[in-house]
């Protein structure tokens, strides 16, 4: 897992270097503060860890998001393919809410789902920190808009409407994530989503 994370931080680097070089050649100053904003997210893992404990898968999905929203999307311009920002997003949903039930049953040390209430709890935890998270990306968009002049959110041309659906597909991933649990409180079974949880509780 560290040579795969390794693996990934070097792509990160290398991709960000090559877009350096093409924004200063053309003396694309706004794309600049964005590329230095970007070459420090990598660190957030490490600086969270000194203060929470931060299982490694979380660092991998962490390391693969920005990669291939930061990089491959804004940077390189992804984003102008159609549907990539709403595959991009459905998935991270589906993602960050596995990633939340992961540290939610690594903190509580079992997937044991007692009665209703406690599903009820465990749901609303897994999708309340998920739209968090997805309200704090889309902040970091509209940030770079209003920092840095660059529209990442197609505030311009589709004002609120591009966050709406980003923010919807978000949360329909994590509604697939919260059937899965339901599906495990229910019948008992463990099923993949479970069966992934399981390999970090401990």
């Amino acid at each position: 897992m560290k040579t795969f994370k390794t693996l990934l931080l070097v792509l990160f680097y290398i991709l960000l270097a090559i877009a350096f070089f093409i924004f200063e050649m053309y003396n694309d100053i706004s794309r600049l503060g964005y590329l230095l904003l970007a070459s420090v997210t990598p660190i957030i893992p490490s600086i969270l860890k000194r203060f929470f404990i931060v299982p490694d898968v979380a660092t991998i999905i962490y390391d693969i998001f920005v990669l291939v929203a930061m990089i491959l999307g804004n940077i390189y311009g992804f984003y102008r393919y159609t549907y990539f920002d709403t595959c991009l997003h459905f998935t991270s949903g589906i993602l960050i809410a596995t990633l939340v039930y992961i540290i939610y049953v690594y903190l509580k040390g079992s997937t044991e789902i007692k009665d209703t209430n406690a599903f009820i709890e465990t749901g609303l935890f897994v999708q309340g920190v998920n739209m968090l998270v997805a309200y704090m990306w889309e902040l970091f968009e509209f940030s770079l808009l209003v920092f840095f002049d660059n529209d990442a959110i197609n505030h311009y041309t589709e004002g609120v409407y591009d966050t709406m659906i980003d923010m919807s597909v978000c949360f329909i991933g994590g509604l697939i994530i919260i059937a899965f649990i339901y599906h495990f409180y229910k019948t008992k079974k463990k099923n993949i989503v479970i069966k992934t949880v399981e390999l970090f509780k401990s």
